[in-house]
């Protein structure tokens, strides 16, 4: 393993904290928005509790690694509202190669 790889990532990772997810709140709210780490912390947590309650046959470790991770890009790209996709105003193309807040 190269470790100062590791910690690049987990450096990297680490920006999810303050990548702020898109919203259609109010900017005067924005202390209200979500972050990607609160969001992708609350999926996990969601997994965890779901997957017994509804007794789903899932691989449970499998779903909680797709949690965490799901959303790792956004601390390159930030939180891209799909909504400008399904609109034509962003191509998926353009969407991972754009640097938004840049």
């Amino acid at each position: 393993m190269d470790l100062n790889k590791f910690l690049k990532f987990l450096e990297l990772a680490g920006k999810l904290k303050t990548t702020i997810r898109f919203s259609t709140v109010d900017e005067s709210l924005k202390l209200l928005r979500d972050t990607s780490a609160s969001h992708s912390w609350r999926l996990s947590l969601l997994v965890i509790l779901m997957t017994d309650e509804l007794k789903l046959n899932i691989n449970k470790q499998r779903a909680l690694e797709i949690a965490i991770v799901h959303d790792i890009a956004e601390s390159i790209t930030g939180d891209i509202d799909a909504t400008l996709i399904h609109r034509g105003l962003l191509t998926k193309k353009q969407k991972q190669k754009k640097k938004l807040w840049q």
